[in-house]
């Protein structure tokens, strides 16, 4: 969460949604032992409310390659925005 709210890591959201598959993954085999459904539920809200996000930025990545840098900063400062402060 530091990488998130510093907001001078730019690869901080997909590195933590990255590391919350691996979790998921590593949960799966333990299904039915004490607290991994907790776990499952927790990690998979994370990827439901950082989707959108991600999407965000992958979509910025895309206009300024593709030479339209004001729609990108667009998307980049409504990004910000929806980060925790």
């Amino acid at each position: 969460q530091a990488r998130l709210s510093a907001r001078t890591d730019p690869e901080a959201l997909h590195d933590l949604r990255t590391t919350v598959r691996r979790l998921r993954s590593l949960l799966r085999p333990l299904r039915g032992l004490p607290g991994v459904e907790q776990l499952e539920a927790a990690s998979s809200r994370v990827g439901q409310l950082t989707t959108p996000l991600r999407d965000r930025e992958v979509l910025a990545a895309y206009l300024l390659q593709h030479n339209q840098p004001e729609a990108a900063h667009r998307r980049m400062a409504r990004m910000a925005e929806a980060y925790p402060a």
